[in-house]
């Protein structure tokens, strides 16, 4: 068993005096090694941007994890259905 983690974290910052913006990281880690890779950063993300991250982590090539049977998410709603079937 190979399980990972992934988890999306938003941090607010101020890009000027006057405006506050949200990032939202996309972060995914191997439990066993503890290696982690930064899947995207976006200002908002949605269910199109977090289909693509999946199709990028799932990548039968390189992607982180192409060996992977079990991802352990939280509850976000970002993480749709058509993300948990990748």
């Amino acid at each position: 068993m190979n399980p990972f983690g992934s988890l999306l974290i938003c941090v607010a910052g101020w890009m000027n005096r006057n405006q506050q913006e949200v990032i939202a990281y996309l972060f995914v880690i191997r439990l066993a090694t503890r290696e982690v890779q930064i899947a995207g950063i976006v200002p908002e993300p949605n269910e199109r941007w977090m289909n693509q991250m999946a199709r990028n982590l799932t990548d039968p090539w390189d992607g982180f994890l192409r060996s992977s049977r079990y991802l352990i998410h939280d509850r976000s709603t970002v993480f749709t259905e058509q993300w948990l079937r990748r």
